[in-house]
């Protein structure tokens, strides 16, 4: 058993997107990426989960953290 992160975005409509955990790690990092600039100077509400895995399919929850920020474009 191991475990593994996944991270969802809630757009401004309310629906869901699963993004990469490394992705989601470089829209905080301070270099521009045009990949993030619909999310500029916005208020971002995101869940990061992680998940107990048995070869490599989840099995169950074992935490979710809910939470949102304001991303701001350097």
């Amino acid at each position: 058993m191991g475990y593994g992160f996944r991270v969802f975005l809630v757009e401004e409509d309310n629906s869901i997107k699963m993004i990469l955990t490394a992705n989601f790690d470089r829209l905080w990092q301070l270099e521009s990426n045009d990949q993030w600039l619909s999310y500029a100077n916005k208020s971002i509400r995101y869940a990061k989960v992680v998940l107990n895995l048995t070869e490599r399919k989840p099995l169950s929850i074992f935490t979710m953290k809910f939470s949102f920020e304001i991303y701001l474009e350097s």
